[in-house]
């Protein structure tokens, strides 16, 4: 078995975050930006009273 050293248990903490949480920020990003895409689609094609029964945002925001 080789001895191989595990950086999240021994590393600095500061790269450690940065490291998780850039990859998690991006993936929130991204997941946030589809959300407003799939809205503006939906509200678009369908009208607001669509968009109202799948978001919280409801028509205020078309």
């Amino acid at each position: 078995m080789s001895s191989h050293i595990n950086s999240f248990l021994t590393g600095p903490l500061g790269p450690i975050c940065a490291r998780t949480a850039l990859p998690i920020i991006f993936v929130m990003g991204m997941n946030g930006a589809l959300a407003v895409a799939d809205s503006l689609v939906l509200g678009h094609f369908s009208g607001a009273n669509a968009l109202a029964a799948v978001t919280p945002i409801g028509e205020g925001w078309v």
